[in-house]
């Protein structure tokens, strides 16, 4: 889904993993310094009242009645660094109609792995100084490079590097595995679009559980299966 912060405009991108619950990048709806670090610390989050969430393919397409207002915003209890924390949660005031959209599943139960593919989706532009972002893309055949501190310094112990793909507006997108489930959420990455760095969804599962579970009684419908601990795996 695209996600618009409608007192700045900025963009960033997230995943429907719950029927009125987005995951997607901390940095996205909450601030960091201007000068920042492996070990920044992010600061207050941003009202839910000015981030909006569409399924739309395309954001400035949109049209109003096609965004869902945020109700709140959850961040995981912790030191809140951008290097190992850049997750957060949008719950939606209201619920996306199983018509429109499907929820993807994160995959709680099973981390990344080197060498597995992914494929990374998002809507940002399509290179550094690019002004086609916006539209929602979706890029095949990644690679995952390396995982935590084999990564280097710039690299959270709870993050995984991948090869390239990702750009400005693609933050808080999804890496979706072979079975269609979430296994990272962009955080960063390098000059010329490269060295795209996830939190890896595993390392948060306790909390993505609970938030499930809490997200759920608040939209009213049946507890998604991975928030209860069921196996993600289609087989």
């Amino acid at each position: 889904v695209g996600i618009i912060d409608s007192t700045t405009s900025a963009t960033c991108t997230g995943t429907l993993i719950a029927p009125n619950l987005v995951l997607t990048a901390r940095h996205c709806v909450a601030a960091l310094p201007p000068m920042f670090d492996c070990m920044s610390a992010f600061g207050a989050e941003v009202s839910p009242s000015v981030v909006y969430v569409t399924t739309e393919p395309n954001l400035w397409m949109a049209q109003p009645s096609d965004f869902y207002q945020a109700s709140a915003i959850v961040v995981e209890p912790g030191p809140g660094v951008l290097c190992g924390d850049d997750i957060a949660l949008i719950v939606l005031g209201s619920n996306v109609p199983a018509a429109e959209a499907a929820p993807i599943t994160p995959r709680v139960d099973v981390g990344a792995m080197v060498a597995e593919t992914y494929a990374a989706v998002g809507y940002g532009a399509t290179s550094d100084f690019g002004s086609d972002g916006g539209e929602r893309r979706r890029r095949d055949g990644l690679v995952v490079e390396c995982l935590g501190a084999a990564c280097g310094a710039s690299v959270g112990v709870t993050e995984w590097r991948g090869n390239e793909g990702i750009c400005a507006g693609d933050s808080g997108g999804p890496a979706l595995d072979a079975q269609g489930r979430v296994l990272g959420v962009v955080s960063r990455g390098a000059f010329g679009c490269t060295q795209p760095v996830y939190a890896d969804v595993l390392q948060h599962a306790d909390w993505l559980r609970a938030e499930g579970v809490d997200a759920a009684a608040v939209g009213g419908y049946p507890t998604p299966p991975w928030a209860l601990g069921e196996p993600t795996s289609m087989g």
